[in-house]
């Protein structure tokens, strides 16, 4: 059997959603004649607890090595972003995290590496693999991975999640490191044999800022795993109207406001009882825009339910009859298209799609039917028209037209599962080792 090497930061019993691909990757590939190992962290600095969604693989295994965590730059970097007038006074712990992220390069696995590259080192001579496969988040398992491949001779696959330099680092205004950063993105996607991106928007970006990678390249997308949401049932008649958010809120790139305000809207022309209404949100809010909610009248109908397991995430998005998804117009966000968006699909339940139009996340919930389209706008016009939208779903809602969960095209439905991702990643090993 091929063997295979999996090189990621975050792997479960993390519960970080960097954890889920290298996992899934792992479970279904072994289908297609390869048998993999992941190399991964001990203790990879996850705020978000560990999972219970991910059962122990039989057939992988797993090498966890030391590591030496960081965990202070999440606690700078989460009072850096709040930007409410009484957080005036910790500015300075800002700059600080500024300082400190132009100093951790490629990110805050830099430390990881050495212990990585050590384990790598004995378990490739232990193993032989045929192909080293490394994936990101974080930029670091390509740094393991180059190394390696320089030392073995190995073909290495790259597989890039989110953007590192070009449309990240590069408008991020640092002085000292950038150019450390080009250098090492460069340097990875030059000596990759192949590069897999989360979607064609990224690979078409990269391949512009990259020409010589053009005819290595392949796109294989995050997904779900349909196993994880059987059975989906019906919800019972007289249930309130429920709109489901899982995440966390921040001003500018992921507001609350317009689909409060349009729910605001409603309420107030009495088009929709506020008693009609459960806004459920799982996740964090930034503390000015929670005091901005506070002063509609529809506030009243959200309840916050903190931070949920993932498990009890995909239970009560299949339980709601419309899940809210937000995606940025930033490029670094708009050109991919979420894991949380894969399990809101898995939930037979449509998404309320706050999303650039034209960009990946709209065309998959287009054609796959799961999505309705609005406008992420605080605009008079737009709140009007997303009103108008929802009071739409509201009267489908109150036909009991919601109750049952969607109805997809499964041939479409089934290129965004798991299993699929898999069999193509499993395609691309086969062409590396071919003779």
């Amino acid at each position: 059997m091929i063997e295979i090497i999996i090189i990621s930061y975050s792997y479960p019993p993390v519960n970080a959603p960097a954890a889920q691909r290298p996992y899934f990757f792992a479970k279904y590939i072994h289908k297609y004649g390869i048998r993999s190992s992941v190399l991964t962290s001990n203790s990879s600095d996850s705020s978000l607890g560990h999972s219970e969604w991910a059962t122990e693989l039989l057939m992988v295994e797993v090498i966890r090595t030391a590591n030496i965590r960081i965990d202070s730059l999440r606690t700078l970097k989460n009072k850096s972003l709040d930007k409410s007038p009484q957080k005036v006074g910790i500015q300075w712990k800002a700059k600080l995290y500024r300082l400190l992220s132009e100093l951790t390069i490629p990110d805050k696995g830099m430390l990881w590496i050495p212990f990585a590259l050590y384990r790598g080192i004995k378990q490739i001579r232990h193993r032989k693999p045929a192909i080293i496969f490394s994936t990101s988040p974080l930029f670091s398992n390509h740094i393991v991975a180059l190394m390696l491949k320089k030392i073995f001779k190995i073909p290495w696959i790259a597989d890039f999640r989110d953007f590192h330099y070009i449309e990240n680092i590069e408008s991020a205004g640092y002085q000292f490191s950038w150019r450390f950063h080009r250098l090492l993105e460069k340097k990875v996607l030059t000596l990759a044999d192949r590069v897999v991106f989360i979607s064609h928007s990224m690979k078409n970006i990269y391949t512009m800022h990259y020409p010589m990678i053009a005819n290595k390249t392949d796109v294989i997308y995050n997904g779900l795993d349909i196993m994880e949401y059987e059975p989906l049932l019906s919800i019972p008649q007289g249930k309130p109207f429920t709109i489901f958010y899982a995440g966390s809120f921040y001003a500018g790139e992921r507001s609350p406001l317009p689909l409060m305000l349009a729910l605001e809207h409603l309420v107030t022309t009495g088009e929709i009882p506020s008693k009609d209404i459960s806004v459920l949100i799982a996740g964090n809010i930034e503390k000015h825009l929670q005091e901005e909610l506070m002063k509609l009248q529809c506030y009243k109908a959200i309840n916050f339910l903190g931070i949920i397991s993932r498990k009890n995430v995909i239970d009560q998005a299949k339980k709601s009859h419309l899940l809210w998804l937000i995606i940025g117009n930033e490029v670094k966000h708009s050109a991919g298209f979420p894991v949380k968006g894969y399990e809101y699909m898995g939930a037979g339940r449509p998404i309320l799609a706050f999303v650039p139009p034209n960009t990946e996340a709209s065309d998959i919930l287009t054609a796959t039917g799961t999505g309705i389209m609005m406008e992420n706008s605080i605009e008079h016009n737009a709140v009007t028209k997303n009103a108008e939208t929802i009071r739409n779903v509201y009267l489908k809602y109150k036909a009991g037209e919601l109750n049952n969960p969607l109805s997809t095209n499964k041939e479409i439905f089934n290129l965004f599962t798991r299993q699929k991702q898999a069999e193509q990643l499993a395609t691309v090993v086969m062409q590396l080792i071919k003779p």
